[in-house]
Order: C-alpha cells, then sequence, then structure tokens
C-alpha cells in the first residue's frame, strides 16, 4: 500500500485498525504507545548476545515509524519511549506504576 505520494503506509493502516478496533472494544481512559528508541538497552549489558541474530528492522517499515507517531499524537494518544529501553519495558514499567486496571496489547 502506498499514499499519493507514492510512500509505503500498510504498517501505518494495519496499525490504525488494530487500534480503532481496540478503542472500540475496551473504551479506555487512558492510552499510551510505547515505542523502542535504540538497539543497545540494558539487556545488551547484561548479555553480550542479547538478540545478536535479529535482523534489522526494514526500511519500509522505519520509514513509517514517523508519520505513524505524528498519526498518534494528532489523536491524543501519548507516545512513549526511553532510550536503552525497549517498549515492552516502558510499557511494563508503566502498567505497574498505574493505580488503574491495564490490559498491555503488543504484536
Amino acid at each position: 500500500m502506498k499514499n499519493t505520494k507514492g510512500e509505503v503506509t500498510n504498517a501505518i493502516y494495519g496499525f490504525a485498525n488494530q487500534l480503532l478496533k481496540i478503542l472500540k472494544m475496551y473504551e479506555p481512559t487512558h492510552l499510551a504507545v510505547a515505542f523502542d528508541v535504540s538497539k543497545k538497552t540494558f539487556r545488551n549489558d547484561m548479555f553480550d548476545g542479547y538478540k545478536a541474530t535479529r535482523k534489522p528492522m526494514p526500511d519500509e517499515l522505519r520509514m513509517q515509524l514517523k508519520p505513524l507517531k505524528d498519526m498518534l499524537k494528532a489523536m491524543n494518544i501519548a507516545v512513549v519511549q526511553k532510550e536503552g529501553f525497549e517498549g515492552d519495558d516502558v510499557v511494563g514499567s508503566l502498567s505497574r506504576m498505574s493505580k488503574c486496571e491495564t490490559i498491555i496489547i503488543t504484536g
């Protein structure tokens, strides 16, 4: 899938569809989306081989991250990320700190 400028949009489209289903199904009062920031995390310091065999993110997906984050901001949805931590770690930390029921949805 591409937009009128020829930019790939399939990940944005798929994410938006899933997000709309989540909003309809759960009707959350609070919502945040977490992203990884960089490859190196505290886990790499603990184990040199951590994710050593993982393939890099495809360029077509990487190019869609900024527009996806812009879409979330336009929807007034918090985008959270922290250098040195994976998005899953950020989500787990936020969930543990929360004083309300938390539902974690991840790919």
